[in-house]
């Protein structure tokens, strides 16, 4: 569904394609900028035209003429909007946002009441086993979940490391689409210096990197594919991020790796979230099927445990904040 706003006034349109259950077809994109031009006809001389392709996952808009916003951005500006601009918004329209949030956290998985509610279920199910046993089947509800459990164990906790293969991982989060971690050099050294890191708000871990598992379903509803995703996340300080940025880029080139990669602007001053993995996905025949999703995990996780490990023997240096050395002595800038 796509929707174009037009301000005759500011000789600028913006047309905005939303791809919430749905991924783009070939040359959708650059058609509807066609059809815009056509429909204003000589208005459309001199406008600057602008497209905004807002997803559900992290596809990439095939026309460079559109950028590409989440919704989990979008959940981060509805709260900022609640909180900050209440004063100036109706009952009504606060009502509206809270129910549209609570929508959009659901469908991302950032809902801290869907966790809640998974936390509690699994509480009652240890203790009415025997009444729910069907639940045993299916784990959380989805065979994702299923998957993840065979690598992090049944009840994985909250920052606890657990090994997988021949390395260790920090367990995140887990719903029936992703699984959240890090590898745990990273969490030790995210973590000594999380005071000195601010973020502009709530977000995965409460650290400045993440990674994660995802499905991703297939047209078909029968195949897709499970891909590994590593993410800079909202630092405060935009002089640190960049820095971080640019480290975690000078890795790749290091040790010539092309699977480590930022989008053109990703350390520009505004940017929040900046994914930087590349040939990150394995494909699946049935998605359905957990063992088949836990061996496309591991798969994952063994070829790219060579940018791991670099990025962790680097990040202790990167992670100093700007002004200070690795011993903690401040230096002139």
């Amino acid at each position: 569904m796509s929707r174009c706003i037009f301000s005759p006034a500011n000789s600028w349109a913006f047309i905005i394609e939303n791809k919430y259950d749905s991924r783009q077809h070939e040359g959708q994109l650059a058609k509807y900028m066609a059809k815009v031009q056509a429909i204003y006809g000589p208005r459309s001389a001199g406008l600057l035209m602008r497209g905004v392709f807002l997803t559900l996952t992290d596809e990439e808009p095939a026309d460079a003429r559109y950028a590409p916003i989440r919704y989990s951005m979008v959940c981060t500006l509805l709260e900022q909007i609640s909180g900050q601009e209440r004063y100036l918004l109706s009952q009504e329209v606060m009502t509206f946002l809270a129910h549209y949030r609570e929508v959009l956290e659901e469908a991302t998985g950032m809902s801290k009441e869907r966790q809640d509610m998974i936390r509690l279920a699994r509480s009652l199910y240890r203790d009415h086993r025997k009444v729910l046993d069907f639940v045993m089947e299916h784990g959380a509800g989805s065979d994702f979940a299923v998957a993840a459990r065979a690598l992090f164990g049944d009840e994985p906790e909250q920052f606890i490391p657990y090994q997988i293969g021949a390395a260790h991982y920090v367990f995140g989060s887990l719903n029936n689409r992703t699984l959240s971690f890090l590898p745990v050099r990273w969490f030790e050294t995210l973590t000594n210096y999380a005071d000195a890191w601010a973020l502009t708000g709530p977000w995965w871990m409460a650290r400045a990197l993440i990674v994660w598992l995802e499905v991703i379903d297939g047209k078909d509803g029968t195949k897709g594919q499970v891909r590994l995703q590593a993410e800079v996340g909202p630092i405060a300080n935009q002089d640190d991020r960049r820095r971080l940025i640019e480290g975690i880029r000078d890795v790749g080139a290091a040790i010539t790796s092309k699977r480590i990669g930022f989008q053109k602007g990703a350390a520009e001053v505004g940017r929040r979230y900046s994914k930087f993995l590349k040939s990150n996905s394995v494909p699946v025949d049935y998605i359905q099927d957990a063992e088949q999703l836990a061996n496309a995990m591991i798969d994952l996780l063994q070829k790219f445990r060579p940018e791991f490990d670099a990025i962790a023997a680097k990040l202790p240096e990167l992670m100093v904040p700007s002004g200070q050395t690795l011993s903690g002595q401040v230096v002139d800038m």
